[in-house]
């Protein structure tokens, strides 16, 4: 028997796995979201959007992406996730060509560039705008890649043709956009995710993952929310890690209901009580 039989869940409800059916809009979150959806309505052509590790920048990145093709008539939606530090320009362009199906000539930059020019022209002409989700864009290192978005951002602003680029990334990314500063001035609208408020928050949160889960009888007492936001101090990925080895942990004790206890032993037994601050919130 594993805990989930023991606490009648169809699935682990706490996996920090991108899964939009766990998609909680907390009110922070929502805020943040329709930011993002009213500056790419209003034509903004460059967003960026902050946070620190584990507030949910993946999740809300795709559920944008999700959303903005369900208008596949309005938005020619891309996403770029930057997977590694050595992207140059030559992969941005060739990433969204790729996208929009295109055969980029097997020459330099520049021809990719024309090409790519050449079809968001079109789409645009057709009534599309353009709509560029860059995610983990922090990775970024070689600034070529920030002076071609900005090249596009430019060409499609000269012309008169709708183009939205998202930006998300750590913190830090504020600081590398900076070193460009013709695309620093470009950034329109600056939208900075942040923790769960309060216990609350934490505790509606943990409910609406329980529930997609299929959990139909309480888990988590009042205090257990509480010790878990403030461990987590409100972080979701931590939020998720520490419920479910809280889960692993009530099903190895026969504990139905999960109180501070053990959460507390969870926390001292994966060393969070040390690690937590200098592991994950300082990232």
């Amino acid at each position: 028997m594993s805990y989930l039989k023991f606490y009648s869940l169809k699935e682990p409800p706490f996996s920090n796995v991108t899964d939009l059916r766990y998609f909680y809009s907390s009110p922070a979150f929502k805020i943040c979201e329709d930011k993002i959806i009213t500056a790419v309505e209003n034509h903004k052509q460059l967003v960026s959007v902050y946070g620190k590790c584990g507030l949910g920048k993946t999740v809300l990145s795709r559920r944008l992406l999700n959303n903005f093709e369900l208008f596949p008539d309005k938005y020619e939606v891309m996403l770029l996730v930057c997977i590694h530090s050595d992207v140059d320009a030559a992969w941005l362009l060739q990433k969204l060509g790729r996208q929009l199906h295109l055969e980029l000539p097997a020459a330099g930059k520049s021809e990719y560039f024309e090409k790519l020019a050449e079809s968001f022209e079109k789409l645009c002409e057709h009534g599309k705008q353009i709509v560029i989700i860059m995610d983990e864009a922090s990775k970024i290192e070689n600034m070529e890649v920030f002076e071609e978005l900005r090249g596009l951002i430019d060409f499609m602003s000269d012309n008169k043709y709708g183009i939205s680029v998202i930006i998300f990334g750590l913190p830090g990314l504020e600081d590398k956009i900076a070193g460009n500063p013709p695309l620093f001035q470009r950034i329109e609208s600056r939208i900075v995710l942040t923790e769960f408020s309060d216990a609350l928050v934490t505790k509606s949160y943990m409910e609406h993952r329980l529930r997609v889960a299929g959990a139909a009888e309480p888990i988590f007492t009042e205090k257990a929310y509480n010790y878990i936001h403030f461990s987590a101090k409100g972080n979701p990925r931590l939020i998720n890690i520490i419920a479910d080895n809280s889960l692993l942990e009530g099903y190895l004790l026969k504990n139905k209901q999960l109180d501070e206890k053990e959460v507390e032993r969870v926390m001292i037994e994966m060393g969070y009580n040390t690690r937590l601050k200098s592991l994950f919130l300082d990232s």
